[in-house]
């Protein structure tokens, strides 16, 4: 584990769902992060969570919601971040433009969908294996050597969020969404919290 005390840490989807667990978190070990999370994090931390809305299909709120914590921060230590090249554009120390950049430790997240075959999560498992080779070619040792960055990987299980509910709705197929709803009740599955 690496020493997150005194960093400033920026996390897209922390609105709800695994975002604001990862917010929280953070906050717990850390002391710097939509708005009801915000509100409620700041009630378990005064002042120690800050809203910035973004919408990570659009690149110019990307570049608005980078350049806000800049400014307020003065740097990112950490990015638990999609939009990994914006983060290393901004926190990478070989380039002498940024009197920010300082290095640090991007964190991607994927999922065990990412390794495993799921016949209901076709494009979900397509994209977060994306997310998990993107990650792993750019986490080799000349790019931490030039950047100082570190791109960390974390593949979670299935997670109790918006994502698994309804799955006859999100699934591809509503049929296989159907069988996957019936299976996960009769086997009585428990996802994580």
């Amino acid at each position: 584990m690496f020493e997150i005390s005194g960093t400033k840490v920026l996390i897209t989807g922390g609105a709800s769902g695994l975002g604001a667990a990862y917010a929280e978190g953070f906050l717990k070990e850390a002391d710097k992060l939509g708005e009801a999370t915000v509100k409620r994090l700041n009630q378990l931390y005064p002042g120690s969570a800050t809203f910035i809305k973004c919408d990570v299909s659009k690149e110019e709120d990307i570049s608005r919601a980078f350049n806000e914590v800049v400014s307020e921060f003065g740097y990112i230590d950490q990015g638990l971040i999609s939009f990994t090249m914006k983060g290393v554009k901004h926190m990478r120390k070989d380039d002498p433009s940024l009197n920010a950049g300082r290095g640090g430790t991007i964190i991607n997240i994927s999922s065990v969908a990412a390794i495993l075959k799921s016949p209901f999560t076709p494009i979900y498992s397509g994209c977060k294996a994306a997310v998990m080779h993107f990650s792993q070619t750019l986490a080799m040792e000349s790019f931490y050597e030039n950047t100082g960055i570190r791109i960390l990987t974390n593949c979670l299980g299935a997670t109790d969020t918006a994502l698994l509910h309804n799955l006859e709705k999100r699934s591809y197929d509503p049929k296989i969404g159907e069988n996957v709803n019936k299976k996960i009740e009769e086997l009585r599955i428990i996802y994580q919290k």
